[in-house]
């Protein structure tokens, strides 16, 4: 749809305070004074050129492919972990698994969890800050104590955001 030369007002007023709950999202609440006022004037444009004009607010109020409820982005490397073949009773070698902050807000309490059963273990279940621009590492050990194939998922939760990394392996008798 576009708006030809019609011209569109938009304005959004928020007025309270603007403060992070216990989940560390955003509340707006209307407590203090503070008020974002962003107003928009969009005349004789079409409807992906305003789409693109809304895109580039909302990346400056909260950053680039950044999460809405945090603004915080991350990146997880690599999206898959093969163990190959492990002994029953022994412990593979560890793998490491990467979170990379390339976002211009500090990660806070990243949580880490092995689902699925498996004997897949991880060096640390929650890293507690990592800078913009930097990047930490848990290493995953397998350990099966049966044969077969054996797969799990490491699941990362940083502010609501959710990424996966698929683990596999062979346990050998």
């Amino acid at each position: 749809m576009a708006f030809g030369t019609s011209a569109a007002l938009i304005v959004v007023l928020i007025t309270g305070a603007v403060e992070r709950d216990t989940n560390n999202a955003i509340d707006v609440s209307p407590k203090g004074a503070a008020t974002l006022m962003i107003i928009s004037f969009v005349v004789a444009y079409r409807e992906s050129t305003f789409r693109d004009l809304v895109e580039r607010v909302v990346d400056t109020v909260i950053g680039p492919g950044g999460d809405a409820a945090t603004g915080v982005t991350f990146e997880l490397t690599p999206d898959a972990l093969d163990f190959g073949d492990v002994i029953v009773d022994t412990t593979s070698a560890p793998q490491v698994v990467t979170l990379a902050n390339p976002g211009t807000k500090s990660i806070q309490n990243a949580t880490l969890v092995i689902e699925g059963g498996g004997p897949f273990t991880l060096s640390a279940s929650r890293l507690s800050r990592i800078a913009p621009g930097r990047s930490d590492t848990v290493a995953v050990r397998c350990s099966p104590t049966e044969g077969g194939a054996m797969t799990g998922t490491l699941s990362v939760t940083v502010g609501g955001t959710l990424k996966h990394v698929q683990l596999k392996a062979v346990a050998k008798a």
